[in-house]
């Protein structure tokens, strides 16, 4: 051991007539201990929130959105072989999206909904696998099952949403203005005066009997896979009938009427975050081409990666690779706002709880130059035994930082063990209003390591002055009034 050690370790075992100093000691080394315990826990609750937002965003979107300027995604399926070839690429599948209206029998709600392509091999919704999605969304063609015939079409979307109101509706719209009962009523009359009765009777005939076969079909609908709180807002769980409106339909007798399409509620997914899960829906590719109109058209291309935090890199790769008109759009910045703030809210977080560091530091120096007063004469005996200023502070270097270390220590283990028990048990619970039910943990060894070299830096800036001013005392005047 080396002489510095020895000193400032005998300096600190102080004597009854020290016993203030010696609180002042016990009191640095509790600060230093409870302000870098309060760090660890606080931003391993930080990066755990970031984790987890991180998790839940990613479990709904693409790690990439490709786009065209153009607003026309024509030909995408040259585009996905090109970015294949693209390195660091795991994944890619078409997406269709558009503003659509939920009616169900009980509610109506404005809702996003996404086309997706189960077919592609990813999951694109948290909870359910490729192989779910695939079985719930079916394989868009279920359109083609409904029946046949124009009548049927035209009438696909008509009956039990709310009672026989829709059916009322397009019955008035398809009546005469004498309010005639029946499509068969009005072909009786209008073959009566053309002179074929017989002719009507067997057209009425032929027409019930295909109305008769057509109820009894069996109607399988395309699948449809909404958000909890959007099922909830429109009254409507796995098994119901939903239509699906959206604006630019088709011209009727009536007027301009919107597109509907008749889906069955084959799941309800929830992520976790309320955003998605009261607006978005889920369905078939090949259904939201229909619906939307946009037979051969995309809105983007989803790109999943293998490294999330190279996913800038290889947008700007995929966007190079693939030229004019195509743009790029990667999850940082689609989030950028919610991660900006959950970043600058950490940093505010690490200065705050860094000031508890900060007192104790204080506390550490205000020790330290009462022991050089209470050792004055110590100081200046040994100087005149040739005792160098160099040697003199690193005594009270020493002296400080065994202080700064000790705390420093005790408080990174204390917070370590507290993040490792709230992770494993997850004793503290929150209430329903956080999107989380409890505190979501996640230790970053980096962030250990930083937070422990700024409170040994801290400590040790609060060494230099007392330790400065005990090198540079008189010894002849230290002996004389010490």
């Amino acid at each position: 051991m080396s002489l510095e050690f020895f000193i400032a370790g005998k300096y600190l075992k102080a004597k009854r007539k020290e016993g203030f100093i010696s609180l002042i000691t016990l009191l640095s080394v509790a600060g230093v201990t409870v302000g870098v315990m309060a760090l660890v826990i606080v931003i391993a609750v930080m990066s755990g929130a970031e984790i987890e937002f991180r998790k839940r965003i990613l479990g709904v979107e693409p790690h990439i959105l490709i786009m065209d300027y153009s607003g026309k995604f024509i030909g995408y399926k040259d585009a996905e072989k090109k970015i294949k070839e693209i390195k660091g690429v795991d994944a890619i599948s078409p997406l269709v999206f558009g503003q659509t209206m939920i009616r169900s029998s009980s509610g109506l709600s404005g809702a996003v909904v996404r086309g997706i392509e189960p077919a592609s091999g990813v999951s694109l919704i948290k909870g359910f696998t490729a192989a779910e999605l695939e079985e719930k969304l079916g394989t868009g063609e279920s359109e083609k099952k409904l029946g046949t015939g124009k009548k049927y079409k035209q009438n696909k979307i008509s009956a039990d949403i709310d009672g026989d109101a829709v059916n009322s509706t397009a019955d008035a719209s398809i009546n005469s203005p004498e309010g005639t009962d029946t499509d068969a009523s009005e072909g009786i009359d209008a073959d009566t005066s053309e002179g074929a009765d017989a002719d009507a009777s067997e057209g009425t005939d032929a027409d019930n009997s295909e109305r008769a076969d057509a109820d009894n079909l069996e109607r399988p609908f395309p699948g449809i896979i909404m958000g909890r709180e959007l099922a909830k807002h429109v009254g409507v769980t796995t098994g119901d009938k939903v239509v699906l409106m959206v604006p630019g339909g088709m011209i009727s007798p009536v007027g301009h009427m919107p597109s509907m399409t008749r889906f069955l509620v084959t799941g309800v997914f929830d992520s976790g975050m309320y955003e998605y899960d009261s607006s978005l829906a889920y369905v078939h590719l090949n259904d939201a081409q229909k619906l939307m109109g946009m037979k051969g058209r995309i809105s983007a291309l989803g790109v999943w990666v293998d490294d999330l935090f190279l996913s800038a890199q290889i947008k700007n790769n995929i966007v190079d690779s693939l030229g004019s008109p195509f743009y790029g759009r990667d999850w940082m910045e689609i989030n950028k706002s919610l991660f900006s703030a959950l970043k600058l809210e950490k940093t505010a977080m690490f200065v705050i709880l860094t000031l508890i560091i900060l007192v104790a530091a204080f506390n550490i120096a205000s020790a330290l130059i009462m022991m050089v007063m209470e050792k004055t004469r110590d100081i200046a005996v040994f100087k005149a035994m040739g005792a160098t200023d160099m040697l003199i502070r690193k005594i009270f270097v020493i002296q400080g930082m065994i202080i700064g270390l000790t705390g420093t220590v005790l408080g990174t283990s204390a917070g370590v063990v507290v993040c490792v028990l709230l992770k494993r048990y997850q004793f503290i619970e929150l209430p329903a209003a956080y999107p989380f039910s409890t505190l979501p943990v996640q230790l970053e060894y980096l962030d250990v390591f930083l937070i422990s070299v700024a409170s040994i830096a801290i400590c040790f800036l609060s060494t230099i002055y007392p330790s400065y001013k005990a090198s540079k005392m008189d010894p002849v005047e230290a002996l004389r009034y010490g």
